[in-house]
């Protein structure tokens, strides 16, 4: 009987959790990857020029934002991390965006480097800004998969711990196919 009630208890869990995501295929210009979408969330292809947004579920006016473009460059060996040079790029660029909306820098966030999954790397630097009356969080990934390079944006909302958590999980999803 014991026996019997895990077995169900393990089938239930699966099913819970089999529901809670959906494994879903993107074709894009110069790939196709594979995402476990979370339940509720969307995705457009091709919406402002992007080629791929996945959209978070709606929250009191808030939604987390993940922008995915493959690029032409292949054969890409992952650097072991993104030069002082690039981060400053970056930042310098994030300032003029944000002048030109009148927007206030809160801090940058750190430069990170991870392994998603095997022959998947990532690096990724982010900036914290208020515009408006929002305070967002924003941070770029730059991913090799199978030796081709991607470029993904999150942007959400930085009070709002979750949607963060939930972007990285996805992020963590990424498989090139």
């Amino acid at each position: 009987m014991y026996l019997r009630f895990l077995l169900l208890f393990f089938l239930i869990q699966h099913n819970c959790f089999a529901q809670s995501v959906q494994s879903t295929r993107f074709k894009l210009k110069y790939a196709s990857i594979l995402l476990e979408l979370p339940k509720k969330w969307t995705s457009v292809q091709k919406l402002y020029g992007m080629p791929l947004m996945i959209i978070g579920a709606e929250d009191k006016g808030n939604k987390p934002v993940l922008s995915i473009t493959s690029t032409n460059i292949k054969n890409m060996k992952s650097p072991k991390q993104i030069t002082k040079q690039a981060r400053e790029v970056y930042y310098s660029g994030r300032k003029s965006w944000l002048a030109k909306r009148k927007g206030d820098l809160i801090k940058f966030l750190a430069y990170e480097k991870e392994e998603i999954a095997p022959k998947v790397s990532s690096h990724s630097i982010g900036v914290v800004y208020d515009i408006g009356k929002r305070r967002v969080s924003e941070r770029t990934y730059y991913v090799t998969c199978n030796k081709q390079l991607f470029h993904l944006k999150t942007i959400s909302n930085f009070n709002r711990p979750k949607e963060s958590l939930a972007l990285k999980k996805l992020i963590k999803s990424f498989k090139c196919i």
